[in-house]
């Protein structure tokens, strides 16, 4: 809301303004005739502007006065321009338009401009405030409304094209929305960059500061850009087109801005992973970057403003999904309804992470403890409170059944007796006390057993306890020992498994390279060297129609193609020693899912040499717009990728 004190709604005080009307009015060359008329019918409806919110425009005040336009805009001219403070005050407004029916969803076939006057009654004390803030409230609820219901964000395909030409022109201010909005407040009275200034101070400024309020408009600064335009810098509050701007950014970056860079010696070559990293890239080039750079300077200093953006969105993300995890975890345990184990609590079939239980073992509504067994294996479990009587049941009934007290233990560790009424903790204490009977020395408990005496003495229980706690104390210690030393294990071989291929990338290359062949084969003689050859001319003639097919043929796929009775190992052998150089094979890294493609891919040499560069070109463009999408699909990201990472190594020793 504007303040009322500034200057730029103030307007002549009323008993001035009406003496210098009737004095245009009575002037003896009737230029201003019709003046007065129109300047009480101004007031007149600033007078009722409080019950009906209706301000004229100029073709409304020719029509009601009965002037011609060009007259009206002549007396206009004269009311608000030619006097400090004005006479009337012009106002900048959009509304949105009703009947528009636009699929494209553009900014000027929904939202219409329009410029209304007013002359403050004597009740404004020589101020337009109440008649530009109203008017600014009907623009933003015009603008929010077309952003909200209307306006489609343009492709990354589309937003690509403009940005890299408003770049190259130096225009990228135009790609801004606050230059979108500005648009629809052009004045058409503004003649003087004065009247065009009051306009966007009562009119845009508060508008866009509304907008930013109400979450429709991103905004930073850019306190360097070269342009007073570049300073404050409004987007539409559009996440993933934002991310598509910088996105765009790092490309200009990267293939323009980067190679001359690279040209005139001032940066080296860059890997891979310094390519990918957007404040990186930007924080090597801005230093090189001066005025003459124009908005190509720009974008990298945007590019790496954004990035903090960016870094605290993944960070809020992270925050939003881990608390929707533990809700979830929370509501999975609650339905439950008994001890869970923390290791059989997935998420969309993956576990839950470390951070994740450390949060959900915290919470005021869930129960947690540690408990190893007597071969010291180590489990965590968790026990949602709204299920402590269910479960105290249902370990009573495993008791009964069974004689394993495993749950009674837990629970007891949990301190269940916290959570439970009256009633039910003299049904757990005598379920302890029952459970306790085993601990006895075995005499003792013969003896007891003869007068049917299975419960033990609340000392007895309270000893018990104190030793069975020592023990499981020990076993959690040791469990815990154990567990590290199984996860160090597994880190160590995935990590050596990783090396051994990294270092030996070409081992998978070909299958003949890693062929048992000895001296002391024996030779085959004519009848078993043509078998050998049909055979492979067939395998090989199976893998090239799976290519053409778009599959991705493993071992597996021939053997069932084949459909002989050749076992597994057998058939692997055969490709070892006959395959020689006719058959090649590469692994499919996947992160989504390692375990989805455990065997090679193989591919004939005769199909590599026929379509191995068209594969390539696939491969790439496949992966590069995985890359760039918004929602990637890992799957036929892991198959390209790994396809081109192959062909790349392969082709050239073709």
């Amino acid at each position: 809301m504007l303040d009322n004190s500034l200057q730029e709604l103030r307007v002549l005080d009323f008993p001035t303004a009406l003496q210098t009307v009737q004095g245009l009015e009575s002037r003896g060359d009737f230029q201003y005739k019709g003046i007065h008329k129109m300047f009480s019918l101004t007031a007149e409806m600033a007078d009722k502007y409080l019950a009906n919110k209706i301000l004229p425009t100029a073709d409304q005040l020719a029509k009601d006065v009965g002037l011609e336009k060009q007259k009206v805009d002549l007396f206009i001219k004269e009311l608000c321009t030619k006097y400090t403070p004005p006479i009337f005050r012009m106002i900048s407004t959009v509304e949105f338009d009703l009947t528009a029916q636009d699929s494209s969803g553009t900014i000027s076939s929904f939202l219409k401009s329009k410029v209304v006057f007013c002359r403050p009654s004597h009740l404004d004390s020589g101020s337009a405030h109440r008649y530009v803030n109203y008017s600014n409230e009907i623009s933003v609820n015009a603008i929010k409304k077309w952003i909200t219901n209307h306006r489609k964000p343009p492709s990354i395909e589309k937003l690509r094209e403009v940005l890299f030409a408003k770049i190259e022109a130096n225009r990228l201010s135009d790609t801004y929305a606050s230059s979108e909005i500005e648009k629809l407040f052009s004045n058409p009275f503004d003649e003087t960059k004065e009247m065009k200034e009051v306009t966007i101070a009562i009119n845009l400024r508060p508008v866009l500061k509304d907008l930013v309020e109400g979450k429709q408009l991103y905004v930073f600064k850019n306190e360097n850009a070269i342009k007073a335009r570049g300073r404050t810098v409004f987007f539409y509050n559009n996440k993933d087109e934002i991310f598509n701007r910088m996105r765009i950014y790092a490309e200009f970056l990267e293939t323009r801005i980067i190679p001359d860079l690279q040209n005139i010696g001032v940066i080296g070559s860059l890997s891979k992973e310094e390519k990918e990293d957007f404040a990186n890239l930007g924080n090597l080039a801005l230093p090189y970057l001066n005025e003459s750079y124009g908005d190509q300077k720009t974008i990298v200093q945007e590019l790496l403003i954004l990035s903090d953006f960016y870094k605290s969105y993944l960070e809020e993300k992270e925050k939003k999904e881990k608390k929707e995890k533990i809700t979830e975890i929370i509501s999975i345990l609650e339905n439950t309804g008994k001890i869970v184990d923390v290791s059989q609590i997935k998420i969309k079939g993956e576990p839950i992470d470390r951070d994740l239980i450390s949060a959900i073992s915290s919470n005021e509504n869930i129960l947690f403890t540690e408990y190893a067994d007597k071969g010291r294996d180590y489990f965590e479990y968790l026990l949602h409170k709204n299920c402590v009587p269910q479960a105290v049941a249902m370990a009573k009934k495993t008791y009964n059944s069974s004689k394993n007290d495993t749950e009674i233990r837990i629970l007891s560790r949990m301190n269940v007796m916290d959570i439970l009424d009256t009633e039910q903790k003299k049904e757990f204490e005598d379920l302890e006390s029952t459970s306790f009977f085993n601990y006895l020395p075995f005499f003792t408990k013969i003896w007891r057993s003869i007068f049917g005496l299975f419960k033990v003495s609340k000392q007895e229980k309270e000893q018990i306890k104190a030793r069975q706690e020592i023990l499981q104390r020990q076993r959690i210690a040791s469990g815990k020992i154990k567990k590290l030393e199984r996860e160090k294990a597994k880190i160590v071989a995935s990590r050596m498994k990783e090396e051994s291929f990294e270092e030996n990338p070409d081992e998978s290359e070909n299958i003949v390279e890693n062929s048992t062949n000895t001296e002391n084969d024996l030779p085959m003689n004519a009848d078993e060297e043509k078998q050998v050859k049909e055979l492979l001319q067939k395998i090989i003639d199976l893998l090239d129609d799976a290519w053409n097919a778009g599959e991705y043929p493993d071992r597996t796929y021939l053997l069932q193609k084949l459909g002989s009775s050749m076992t597994e190992d057998a058939f692997v052998m055969f490709l070892k020693k006959h395959s020689q150089k006719e058959i090649y094979s590469y692994q499919i890294r996947s992160k989504a899912n390692p375990d989805k493609y455990p065997w090679p891919i193989l591919i004939s040499r005769h199909y590599l040499k026929r379509f191995g560069r068209k594969l390539l070109d696939k491969a790439k463009k496949e992966s590069d717009e995985q890359r760039n999408s918004l929602m990637p699909n890992q799957e036929k990201f892991d198959l390209s990728s790994s396809l081109e990472e192959f062909l790349e190594r392969i082709l050239p020793k073709l």
